[in-house]
């Protein structure tokens, strides 16, 4: 009889995520190549574990979704989801009826509006 033991199946899904976890990397040094290197890599790979733990948490489970995710980690703040000054993150993450890909998209266009009113308020103010 052949026994699995727990030690054996955690190694067995530590291996099969590597390359999720390398890929998130990736795409995280192509988009933000100066945050990354400023984190080092031992700081990127637990800025990612940290990442993968909240969309854990939320159902966010493709590797393109994480990615956007760890996005908006970089552009928002570490804790996004539970940042006070976030309330509409927390709304959308919280919502039973969302997938993890329709909360990633809506967390990424109200984001963008967010960045968009922004960049308007500035334009205002140099007229």
């Amino acid at each position: 009889m052949l026994v699995i033991r727990r030690a054996q199946m955690d190694a067995l899904a530590r291996s099969a995520m590597e390359p999720f976890v390398e890929n998130v990397i990736g795409h995280l040094r192509r988009v933000w190549p100066e945050e990354c290197a400023a984190m080092g890599e031992e700081g990127l790979e637990a800025f990612v574990a940290h990442g993968m733990a909240k969309c854990e948490r939320y159902e966010i489970e493709t590797e393109y979704d994480v990615g956007r995710y760890c996005d908006l980690m970089l552009l928002l703040t570490r804790d996004f989801d539970e940042d006070p000054n976030i309330p509409w993150a927390q709304d959308i993450l919280n919502s039973p009826g969302f997938d993890g890909r329709v909360k990633v998209d809506q967390l990424m266009e109200r984001t963008e509006a967010l960045c968009q009113d922004m960049i308007d308020a500035i334009d205002a103010i140099e007229d």
